[in-house]
């Protein structure tokens, strides 16, 4: 839309990491140091709904429906795509590879709905070509003629009982390295020696609303998807449709036996079953809720 916003030949656009929060004293963080690390914090600071997939894969792929509301300062909500290997202590050992919706004031001063994607090594510990959120910390290498990067705002947005909209994610392994593509166009990719086990395939595939509180003593209202419980179906709920994983004989499966991502709390957000669906849908599921503001999140 304004073409003399475009750099110049050959680099890609990338959103600046964003220290408001910090600066007006909205999350408890002593340091700059402590501010960038936070929202990779482990444990039941973050909520999930989500399935994952318990197989050996080497690509994963879906399209994932979201929506645009406020979120509180300090938290974010996601709807992620990602491949996993948890490892024998997933706060240390965990890797992981993982593309986004995502509306997060923590690193981007507003609750905007952007692209955004991640990498882990080592678990939980965040650091430049160790791990974290692409844009606060290096790791990721764009393609040289990716026409955006991450960060960018996702529109138009779905809206409660209006049109609905979808991202499609895949992360797929060329050789070692894991290549990350958002609605058919392909961004660039996390390199596989930096990884013990992803270097060798992917161990689950998951797929999942992430919702991160840094104060989780009555958790936040910060919403997942469109704030509607799994239970509103289309038009009311979030979704992702068609998740599929490639197995590492290459063959393209559907996530079988349901498994639930956690730490969960079903009074907080909640997922559906997996449902069968008509040609091009063929299996999706609901997933979203109020957070806090629903009796008994807490």
């Amino acid at each position: 839309m304004y073409p003399e916003l475009r750099g110049p030949k050959g680099t890609i656009p990338v959103v600046r990491p964003n220290f408001a929060p910090y600066v007006r004293g909205e999350v408890r963080a002593a340091s700059i140091e402590e501010y960038e690390a936070l929202p990779q914090v482990a444990g039941r600071t973050r909520l999930y709904a989500g399935l994952y997939s318990p197989t050996p894969c080497k690509a994963v792929s879906s399209w994932a429906n979201d929506f645009g509301d406020a979120v509180q300062p300090g938290t974010f909500s996601v709807i992620e795509t990602a491949v996993v290997c948890p490892g024998t202590n997933p706060s240390t050992t965990m890797e992981l590879v993982g593309a986004a919706t995502s509306r997060d004031p923590y690193n981007f001063g507003n609750s905007t709905l952007r692209l955004q994607f991640e990498f882990a090594t080592q678990g939980d510990v965040t650091g430049d070509l160790i791990g974290g959120w692409h844009g606060t910390k290096y790791g990721f290498i764009p393609a040289g003629d990716a026409p955006y990067s991450n960060g960018i705002a996702l529109t138009p947005v779905s809206t409660v009982g209006g049109f609905q909209y979808t991202s499609y994610f895949i992360i797929t392994q060329v050789g070692s390295n894991w290549w990350i593509g958002h609605n058919g166009n392909w961004l660039g990719y996390y390199e596989g020696f930096r990884f013990d086990m992803l270097n060798s395939g992917g161990c689950q595939a998951h797929w999942y609303g992430e919702v991160y509180d840094p104060t989780p003593t009555d958790w936040t209202s910060t919403n997942m998807g469109s704030g509607r419980h799994a239970s509103g179906g289309f038009g009311q709920a979030a979704y992702v449709m068609t998740p599929i994983y490639v197995d590492l004989a290459g063959v393209s499966r559907w996530p079988t036996g349901g498994s639930y991502s956690s730490p969960q709390d079903s009074t907080c957000y909640t997922r559906s079953p997996l449902y069968t669906g008509p040609p091009g849908q063929d299996r999706y599921f609901f997933l979203g809720g109020p957070g806090g503001e629903a009796v008994g999140c807490n």
